[in-house]
């Protein structure tokens, strides 16, 4: 479905990184699309008083404190996450580094003003971990792709190489 998909729009509530079903398909879809096909819909929900809502959503987000409906489908997942990206800290790392980007853009187009500056979101969750190092700062597709977090070296981790 996301592969035959043109441009994918995910309606982004700060309960969506609670389930790891749609936080295994946001990978996906920016695992084969490139950024610019990715939009976020948050207008409707994002303001000053739901903003620390999508920030905790973000900041404590990962695959053990995710919900499955049915506990059997973890265990697809976890083998689906294990095979495709290097360690579960990548994976967790990707999403969270992709959710600030995009939620960055979608409130830069956004009309009316800010409840923060696209700048200060990064900032706000305090950084991704001591030493982090974010890959794809451009924003191509390849970029994002390879995204995950360095501790020195070159090699991305998010992706295993196939």
């Amino acid at each position: 479905f996301i592969r035959r998909s043109e441009n994918v729009c995910v309606i982004l509530t700060w309960t969506y990184m609670e389930r790891l079903w749609c936080v295994y398909e946001w990978a996906c879809m920016l695992k084969d699309k490139a950024p610019e096909r990715c939009f976020l819909q948050i207008e409707t929900f994002m303001n000053e008083q739901t903003l620390p809502l999508y920030l905790d959503c973000i900041r404590y987000f990962s695959i053990k404190r995710a919900r499955c409906f049915l506990e059997s489908d973890r265990e697809i997942l976890t083998n689906k996450i294990d095979s495709t990206y290097v360690s579960h800290e990548a994976f967790e790392t990707l999403v969270k580094a992709t959710a600030v980007a995009l939620i960055a853009r979608s409130m830069a187009f956004r009309g009316g003003p800010l409840p923060v500056a696209p700048q200060h979101l990064l900032h706000a969750l305090g950084g991704l971990g001591p030493g982090a190092r974010l890959r794809g700062a451009g924003g191509r597709a390849a970029d994002l792709q390879r995204l995950g977090v360095e501790a020195g070296g070159s090699r991305p981790l998010a992706l295993n190489s196939q």
